[in-house]
């Protein structure tokens, strides 16, 4: 006569679904991050050296973000199998990805913050926005090491969970702060542009909305998942959000090659580190506002 199930009783849909799904998602935004990377480093001639090394290391933090979420994925449904007291904790990859998270995040919002001020002029935003990715920066790293002495998720939510919601929480902020301030100065730029700019600048405003609120939203609904669920739901939005960042900093910068395309009055494509344009506008303010357009695209 057969005996009782070893996981009768226990929903595993909210437990192993979410990190299965969060490692198989991971694994996607990493191939079409790699993909993206293909195409910007077949035309970046013009970038500065600091921006071609800011994508070399966040495909590398992000390879081993994906690498270790994985291994934790594979340790909790097949090394594990059969044990269904070892889900109350998660396994120690897990942390490294956590620890490793971070630096993906942190380096996509200090790209975005600069851009925010190259086109604004002016600090407080920009140095708002730096400080609270600097914050979240500094936060992740503790809770990711009390992880490697966790014994159950539940107690370890609850001792840092109030890190965890303000490392969210200030993750938002700055993702949809630097999205506004951009958007806010696009649009006083396109008030006195010339027509044609005036197009350009409305391109740019939809796709920076767009990249911005993929982050933000992001870092909105994992924060509601971690506060009215009781599940690893928030761990697997987790998992996939630092891809998200970097699929958008890869988007941004591949982009540029639309905006040649649509403006070819400008002969000369600079890059936000190197924002001198020549355009063949006679009107040296549309000239200048088409140049710094062009130095955000």
């Amino acid at each position: 006569m057969d005996g009782p199930g070893i996981f009768d009783g226990i929903n595993l849909n909210p437990i192993l679904g979410p990190v299965e799904i969060g490692a198989c998602m991971a694994t996607l935004f990493l191939g079409c991050a790699f993909v993206q990377a293909y195409v910007y480093y077949e035309d970046v001639q013009k970038d500065h050296w600091a921006i071609k090394t800011l994508v070399g290391a966040e495909l590398v933090f992000q390879t081993a973000h994906v690498v270790s979420m994985c291994i934790a994925a594979y340790t909790m449904t097949i090394t594990n199998y059969g044990q269904p007291q070892t889900l109350i904790a998660l396994p120690r990859s897990s942390d490294v990805a956590v620890i490793l998270s971070p630096f993906t995040a942190f380096g996509v919002q200090s790209f975005f913050t600069y851009r925010l001020y190259r086109l604004s002029s002016s600090l407080p935003l920009p140095i708002f926005c730096f400080a609270l990715a600097v914050t979240r920066l500094v936060l992740v790293f503790p809770v990711g090491i009390a992880g490697f002495s966790m014994t159950d998720v539940t107690s370890y939510e609850h001792t840092w969970g109030g890190v965890i919601t303000a490392l969210l929480v200030i993750s938002a902020v700055c993702d949809l702060s630097i999205t506004a301030g951009l958007c806010y100065h696009l649009c006083n730029q396109r008030r006195s542009a010339h027509p044609n700019t005036s197009l350009l600048v409305n391109k740019i405003i939809v796709w920076t909305i767009e990249t911005g609120l993929a982050t933000g939203l992001t870092e909105v609904v994992q924060l509601i998942c971690f506060l009215t669920m009781q599940n690893y739901i928030w761990i697997g939005i987790y998992s996939i959000s630092t891809g998200i960042y970097l699929n958008s900093l890869l988007t941004a910068l591949n982009r540029r090659k639309k905006v040649r395309k649509g403006s070819p009055e400008v002969h000369e494509f600079s890059s936000v580190e190197n924002s001198t344009t020549v355009s063949t506008y006679p009107d040296e303010g549309v000239s200048a506002t088409h140049g710094l357009i062009v130095a955000l695209a």
